[in-house]
């Protein structure tokens, strides 16, 4: 019979088809398969076993009105492509034996798809509605994909595949979308993760492997949007937080693919393609290449630029562990909140025996406890919820601060592990200034980008090691940093960072900026600091003592003080140069470190440091003065006659000076004053 001759069993209408996702079109699905069974049944083909693509859209031609034929006949390479990898037809033809499992899957796509859409809509105009239909968003797409693969195990996998951006781009083509509908570059670099979970080629789906994705399509769909949404999540107790993540890191290594270790997974500009496309940012992140591949060999191993299913698994071996880690020090701080919250130093501390541990083996406990131990029992400082650092004689702690140190610890103990050493009389690792220099430079890319890299490099150098084995809680002047040292000093560059960043806002409104840098004239800075610092933005709060130290001498003697604070802080003291923000930060950093020494010697509190105060700082200084006084072994006996001359007379002495100073000078009544304090940190970056 000639298809001319065949009459229509009920009127296919198109244009509710194309509602499949909005309304109930199951009568319609019934109508068109009705139609093409009668299509297969009185109409003779090239090969009765088959529909060839060019032989159904005769049946369209047929049947649909002219409106939508040639769209609907577009859409046929689409369908017969999805129908190849799914019901395993040879290429381009549909066999009448699938005809049902065909009909089946656009019911399902009917029946649970308008179900799918209609959960997302329910949240799309407010994020946080998610967490309300998360559970039913769940649940249709569950039922959805099991469903459909219900149909498709139907047929044995036959090796078939799907070349997934030939096909997007086809789909694209055939819709008619524009690359803002449709970012197949986008897409593609996406895919590395087909690979990490599905296994086989990134760009390329396999029958089998449709078959994996679609028994666990409802687990990974809620997995990545609870990872998408959770900023918009209410947690009621705060301590679900970090377990949250815990569990969203954990349950992602479920889908993983079981890969040989050495397979590759991605590369390193499938990152830089998919960080340019999805962060609004003004950074070329070619340029982060080489920092990255450097710290990749140094704190994984491999390859520089490319990373294997190995190297995956640390990677978010690192994420376990730093939320368990966070989790841990939550439960762990609620539990002694009354404690961890008192002003008073705690000594001691003894490891509960929570009900949130049992999620941790008896090892990772111990580990986890011994990291916490050490954070509460030695470190002073910590961050409140606003990223300040409190300098009182008190202890501030906070749990926020808590865990922020602990993660920072965290990173920079892989960085000391690594780039350090142990020093004669050590027993653990250090970085020298030469270690911090090789760390460094290996990330100079990085940093220059990002406008961190140092005018001075060898001063910026001297700072990061001296700044935090002199300066910091736990410093103890050996000349090296350790992990707890640079934590301390790098936390309190961040709280410094923040109060520059305030003060720079703020003068603004009283001087004018120069140029793109907004940079500020010297006498208007000067003019006004104090009143922003602590008027204005109420710094009292975290320097207690530096304010009363202000109130108490006076405006001349405070001014004279800055002064002196900036010739150490400064990049360039010239007085014909503009104040930057970088020298606004590490003026901050600088008041950070004095009051971190006053707060550490100043026992009586009278708020000057006394002979028998100075003679106990002296210890953490002697590495720093024995350079400053360029001492040979044989003279490292005046090193304490140098620091107590520099702390009176506010100058490096000559020879004759000292030997006069060391010999011959009374020096019971010497007083270290803020002011005198102040005025020699400069020797100190000489």
């Amino acid at each position: 019979m000639d298809l001319s001759d065949i009459q229509q069993i009920c009127a296919i209408d198109a244009k509710r088809l194309e509602k499949i996702l909005d309304e109930d079109v199951s009568r319609d699905i019934r109508c068109l398969n009705e139609n093409l069974n009668q299509f297969v049944t009185f109409v003779r083909r090239a090969d009765e076993r088959y529909i060839h693509i060019n032989e159904l859209k005769r049946f369209v031609d047929r049947f649909f009105a002219a409106d939508v034929a040639q769209k609907t006949n577009d859409l046929l390479k689409f369908v017969y492509m999805l129908n190849e990898i799914l019901l395993k037809d040879p290429k381009n033809n549909l066999s009448v034996a699938n005809i049902p499992l065909l009909f089946d899957i656009f019911a399902v796509v009917n029946t649970h798809g308008s179900l799918i859409k209609s959960s997302f809509t329910k949240f799309s105009d407010d994020n946080a509605k998610y967490w309300n239909n998360r559970e039913n968003l769940n649940q249709a797409v569950s039922n959805a994909s099991s469903a459909l693969l219900s149909v498709i195990t139907q047929r044995a996998s036959l090796g078939k595949s799907l070349d997934i951006i030939f096909f997007l781009e086809e789909l694209k083509t055939i819709l008619g979308l524009d690359d803002d509908q449709m970012d197949i570059p986008l897409i593609d670099s996406y895919l590395f993760l087909k690979k990490l979970i599905l296994g086989g080629e990134k760009r390329v789906i396999t029958d089998k492997e449709l078959e994996v994705l679609f028994a666990n399509l409802g687990g990974m769909v809620t997995l990545g949007l609870d990872a998408l949404y959770v900023k918009h999540k209410d947690f009621k107790i705060a301590d679900d937080e970090n377990y949250f993540y815990l569990d969203l890191i954990k349950e992602a290594q479920t889908y993983f693919h079981n890969h040989e270790n050495n397979v590759y997974i991605f590369e390193f500009k499938d990152l830089s393609d998919l960080i340019e496309r999805v962060l609004d940012n003004d950074w070329e992140i070619d340029n982060f290449e080489e920092s990255i591949a450097n710290l990749k060999i140094r704190l994984i191993g491999g390859e520089r630029n490319k990373y294997t299913f190995s190297d995956v698994k640390v990677l978010f071996g690192w994420g376990q562990e730093v939320f368990e880690m966070l989790y841990f020090n939550d439960v762990t701080f609620s539990h002694y909140k009354s404690k961890m919250e008192s002003p008073k130093v705690i000594e001691t501390i003894r490891r509960p025996d929570l009900e949130e541990y049992k999620i941790f083996t008896k090892d990772r406990q111990k580990e986890l406890w011994n990291q916490f131990e050490l954070i509460t029992l030695h470190y002073r400082y910590f961050q409140d919820d606003e990223g300040y650092l409190h300098y009182y004689r008190e202890f501030k702690r906070f749990k926020k601060g808590f865990n922020f140190t602990a993660l920072l610890r965290y990173a920079l103990k892989k960085i000391v592990d690594e780039y350090g050493h142990v020093p004669e009389g050590e027993r653990r690792k250090h970085v020298s200034k030469e270690n911090v220099a090789v760390a460094i430079k290996e990330v100079e890319g990085a940093a220059r980008e990002i406008g961190l890299w140092p005018k001075d490099f060898d001063r910026f150098v001297r700072e990061a090691v001296d700044g935090s084995d002199v300066f910091q809680y736990q410093g103890d002047g050996n000349g090296y940093s350790n992990v707890e040292e640079l934590t301390e000093y790098v936390s309190a560059i961040l709280s410094a960072n923040k109060h520059a960043s305030s003060v720079h806002e703020k003068l603004k409104n009283y001087c004018t900026p120069i140029g793109d840098d907004e940079n500020i004239e010297l006498n208007c800075y000067r003019e006004y600091f104090w009143h922003i610092f602590f008027n204005e933005l109420g710094n009292q709060k975290y320097f207690s003592k530096l304010y009363e130290y202000v109130q108490s001498v006076g405006m001349e003697e405070a001014q004279q003080y800055l002064l002196n604070m900036e010739k150490y802080a400064r990049e360039f003291p010239d007085e014909s140069l503009p104040l930057t923000k970088v020298d606004l930060n590490r003026l901050m950093v600088a008041f950070s470190n004095v009051e971190a020494i006053y707060i550490l010697y100043d026992y009586n509190n009278d708020g000057w440091l006394d002979r028998r105060e100075l003679d106990i700082a002296y210890f953490r200084f002697e590495t720093v003065i024995i350079k400053v006084g360029e001492l040979e072994p044989k003279t490292y006996k005046y090193g304490h006659s140098i620091f107590l001359y520099l702390i009176k007379k506010m100058e490096i002495p000559s020879v004759i000076q000292m030997a006069i100073f060391h010999y011959l000078t009374p020096k019971k009544k010497i007083k270290g004053t803020r002011f005198n304090i102040a005025s020699i940190l400069a020797f100190f970056i000489e």
